[in-house]
This record gives C-alpha cells, sequence and structure tokens, in this order.
C-alpha cells in the first residue's frame, strides 16, 4: 500500500527570518517564504465550501497545512469575500512516482 509523504515544516530558520519584513502581503507571516501565501477570493472559498466558518489562526488541510491569516468580511455580509493563508506544512512526492505502489 501506498503511503502519504510526511509534511515538511516550511518555518524559517531562526537565522533565516530577517527582522525587518515583518508582517509580508497576504498576511505571510515573516518566519515564512512570500511564495507560500495565499489568497482565495470569495468564488474559490465558495467552491472550497470554506464559508463563515473560518476564523484568523484556523488551519485548513490541502495536501498541505495553511495557517489563516485573514479574513475580509464585508461590513452587514455574513461570509467572507476573501481569506489570506501561509503555508505552513507540505506534503510533496515526484509525479513521475504517483501510482507507484511502496516496497514496505
Amino acid at each position: 500500500m501506498r503511503s502519504f509523504p510526511s509534511m515538511v515544516d516550511m518555518r524559517r530558520d531562526k537565522e533565516e527570518t530577517p527582522d525587518k519584513f515583518g508582517v509580508l502581503p497576504c498576511g505571510t507571516e515573516a518566519e515564512y517564504d512570500y511564495g507560500l501565501g495565499l489568497s482565495f477570493n470569495e468564488e474559490t472559498l465558495e467552491k472550497l465550501e470554506l464559508d463563515e466558518d473560518v476564523h484568523v489562526g484556523d488551519y485548513i488541510h490541502i495536501h498541505a497545512f495553511a495557517k489563516v491569516t485573514g479574513v475580509h468580511q464585508n461590513p452587514g455580509e455574513d461570509k467572507p469575500d476573501r481569506v489570506d493563508l501561509v503555508l505552513t506544512h507540505i506534503a510533496s512526492e515526484d509525479e513521475d512516482d504517483e501510482g507507484e505502489e511502496d516496497d514496505e
């Protein structure tokens, strides 16, 4: 049976984290690379069935773990129109290996 790849913590090492960055666009925290930030618009949130139940600090599993860093909602609306995320842990595998069985 094929096993799921291990999650890798994407947090920068202390010496890799420049103090000057603070919070980067999309709410990406300085302890994570800029490219790990995501922002889902209203249509994407609806497709993924992520609605008013999403809060800052929640984790969402998308074959990666993403920390919610921002929830944006128009006044008077009951659902967010955008949610910002930073990928904190990612599992990856070579697509060429897809479908092969583990030898274990």
